[in-house]
């Protein structure tokens, strides 16, 4: 039974160890970050979007040193009152994250894949740039609608967090957390963006998915942007309806549920997996025109009292 019977009758699929739901209709993202040194870029005027350092714990338990604003404490992300998180009343902002990750990391391996050629990044070099591998280049960024009231955290240059899954020996990794937010949230990278032109880039011949560390208390959808979702205007080959219909054209990314993972957990994703929201105009997935690689919170109009935080580390071709 292919993916898509399987998602219509309810089901969900088991990759890796971890169940992957199937994703229903989604309200339109736009978010196609500009790659401009963690700084996102939604392209719509009406958006907001940001990247930045912080000061969340490290995986061995230390609070790293926050230079604006005082250590963040260690009271546990659930039980921390949404009083004291750090609001703003106009669209995103925030100079310090609103909860803390508790260690406790694993990250063992089952897909293997070769770190020489088909490594996207694994922030170990501390900073957010890919890995200059078969032309990849870009750096992480964050994206978000302008909900009032919404907090996003970093803010400013996007930092890698000290620590990462033990299994693999990592020692940085990418953090986020968000909340407030009534359509979309998240973080990711271009894959070929050279100063904010962004292009199209071939994955590398042979591979067939792609496979990374999750860790999140919040179910996140995996996106994979092609060409064909992209807007013209943004480097792709979408080309928005002249006149509004059911469908809302681009943005409509192929991707895939994944389970909130409350310790570092490997993610693996065939290609063949991956599927569009219906929101968009429909579209075959292209391995050679991919774009970007993003983690969305899958329902951030939930998480209005528990904030929403995502961590990734090791991402790559397979």
């Amino acid at each position: 039974m292919d993916v898509n019977t399987i998602c219509r009758l309810g089901g969900s699929l088991l990759v890796s160890g971890l169940v992957l739901g199937c994703q229903p209709a989604a309200t339109p993202m736009n978010n196609f970050g500009s790659g401009t040194r963690g700084n996102s870029g939604n392209n719509n005027d009406d958006d907001e979007a940001v990247s930045s350092s912080s000061g969340y714990l490290d995986d061995t338990g230390t609070t790293p040193p926050v230079t604006t604003t005082p250590p963040v404490t260690t009271t546990p992300m659930t039980t921390t009152p949404m009083t004291t998180l750090p609001m703003e009343t106009t669209g995103v902002a925030s100079a310090t994250g609103p909860g803390v990750i508790p260690s406790d990391d694993t990250g063992a391996a089952t897909q293997a894949f070769d770190r020489a050629t088909n490594l996207i990044i694994d922030f170990e070099d501390g900073t957010t740039a890919l890995a200059p591998i078969d032309g990849r280049q870009g750096f992480w960024f964050t994206f978000a609608d302008a909900t009032a009231g919404s907090v996003l955290y970093p803010v400013g240059d996007f930092v890698p967090q000290a620590g990462g899954p033990v299994m693999q020996t990592s020692t940085n990794y990418a953090y986020m957390t968000a909340q407030g937010f009534a359509e979309y949230v998240g973080m990711g990278v271009n894959l070929n963006d050279l100063a904010g032109a962004v292009t199209r880039y071939a994955a590398p011949a042979g591979t067939t998915g792609i496979v990374f560390q999750l860790r999140s208390n919040v179910p996140v959808r995996f996106n994979v942007t092609t060409a064909a979702t992209v807007p013209v205007a943004d480097g792709g080959d979408c080309v928005p309806p002249a006149t509004p219909g059911p469908l809302m054209g681009c943005f409509d990314a192929f991707g895939t549920i994944v389970a909130a993972q409350p310790t570092w957990q490997q993610v693996v994703v065939p290609f063949d997996m991956l599927t569009q929201s219906a929101f968009g105009t429909p579209s075959t997935f292209d391995p050679a025109t991919l774009m970007a690689v993003q983690w969305q919170v899958s329902m951030p109009a939930a998480n209005t009292i528990t904030p929403a935080q995502i961590a990734v580390d090791d991402v790559a071709f397979y």
